[in-house]
């Protein structure tokens, strides 16, 4: 017999599956541990920063915290840098993202051209990006554009590399079969290489946007005159831990909003490899 009440499905990615009575309940302990660990955290924390002078200068405290964001959000000094930090992030991000794409395209049509650029992106891939920043703000200044230009140096690659691993794990035979049968360089690009490295580039927008505000963040800490890296760059030679912890947190929460927003992206231009 066949049960009349029907089975929830759910999308994940290890594909459809069913949702039963001990998935619920394994979801309600997670949910409910990871409210413990952080009940317990901030408890710890707001003990230990409280003991004494030494310590609240060195670890504030949870309250403190929450009343620097919570002054922040009456402040339209903190939403014009955190404006300022996400536009720098955004552009340095959409160079990295065209440039990585645009490469990689040029790279994978010419086995000549791979053999004479792959040693050039390896060097450049195996520098240390942090020590990059600097040279970026005595190139091109302490304003945005050393740190648009530094933002998509890092994210380049991330880039670059997704998509040309996904045109690489073409199938060579598909192609061939479609240029018998009489597929022109468009159609190839349009039915082939578009659907195959999608959700590469998907998922490499993902990594990438974390790592465009991370390094946005980190030349503005370096040197500039606006932004949120700038507010904790102040803030860290003022020894105010509060206001630190503060910009860490809200530079945090974007950078959960913007990946909660890649993910349902990602999931729906990835699902139809699900089935």
């Amino acid at each position: 017999m066949t049960s009349k009440a029907s089975t929830k499905l759910e999308l994940t990615t290890h594909g459809v599956q069913p949702v039963t009575r001990n998935t619920r309940g394994r979801r309600f302990w997670a949910r409910t541990a990871r409210v413990l660990i952080v009940v317990a955290f901030v408890g710890a924390w707001q003990t230990i920063g409280t003991r004494s002078p030494v310590e609240r200068l060195t670890f504030s405290t949870p309250e403190s915290v929450l009343t620097t964001l919570g002054r922040w959000t009456n402040d339209p000094t903190f939403w014009r840098d955190l404006g300022i930090t996400l536009t720098e992030a955004v552009l340095g991000y959409l160079m990295g993202v065209v440039s990585g794409v645009v490469l990689a395209a040029v790279v994978f049509s010419s086995t000549t051209i791979e053999r004479f650029l792959r040693p050039f992106v390896a060097v450049f891939n195996a520098l240390p990006k942090v020590v990059l920043a600097p040279l970026f703000l005595l190139w091109f200044g302490i304003g945005i554009s050393s740190k648009v230009y530094f933002t998509a140096s890092v994210i380049f690659f991330i880039i670059f590399y997704g998509v040309y691993t996904g045109m690489k794990a073409i199938d060579v035979s598909l192609v061939n079969n479609m240029r018998a049968l009489g597929a022109s360089t468009v159609d190839l690009t349009v039915h082939v290489y578009a659907p195959a490295i999608l959700t590469w580039i998907v998922a490499g927008l993902r990594l990438s946007f974390t790592f465009a505000i991370l390094a946005t963040v980190l030349g503005e800490f370096l040197g500039g005159t606006e932004g949120l890296g700038v507010r904790i760059s102040l803030a860290t030679q003022q020894l105010q831990n509060n206001v630190v912890i503060a910009g860490i947190i809200a530079i945090a929460l974007v950078a959960v909003l913007v990946d909660r927003s890649l993910v349902r992206v990602e999931r729906r231009f990835t699902r139809w490899k699900l089935f």
